[in-house]
């Protein structure tokens, strides 16, 4: 007969009045994190660090923040989602992630049109 494996499973066990059992331990609250607009990013265009207000775009393609170099939202029929409330989003791209066309130019605003290489497919 082997004692060995009911003698270990008595050491795991706590014993009463153990500091362990009696007694858990109280740990404070961590600090809440705090979010503010004054966060920079840097701008995959130019590689300059740019506030949040200033960023124009997170590119559908490569998932990368823009404030230049901006080809525009998509209007091609794959481009776009209805959300739940019935709104329809339209994905927007770099220069980067887009044909080299006169329609993909670099654009001051994110809602001028382009088209990215999957809806000029159709």
């Amino acid at each position: 007969m082997c004692f060995t494996k009911r003698f270990k499973r008595e050491q795991k066990r706590p014993k009463v009045g153990s500091p362990r059992v009696d007694s858990p331990k109280v740990y404070p609250m961590p600090m809440p994190l705090s979010f503010t607009v004054e966060e920079v990013i840097q701008c995959w265009g130019c590689f300059d660090h740019f506030k949040l207000e200033d960023i124009k775009i997170n590119c559908s393609g490569c998932s990368k923040f823009f404030h230049c170099k901006v080809a525009g939202t998509c209007h091609g029929t794959k481009c776009m989602d209805i959300l739940r409330d019935g709104t329809v989003h339209r994905k927007v791209w770099c220069i980067r992630c887009v044909d080299n066309s006169p329609m993909n130019d670099a654009k001051v605003m994110r809602e001028e049109q382009c088209i990215c290489k999957e809806c000029k497919e159709e």
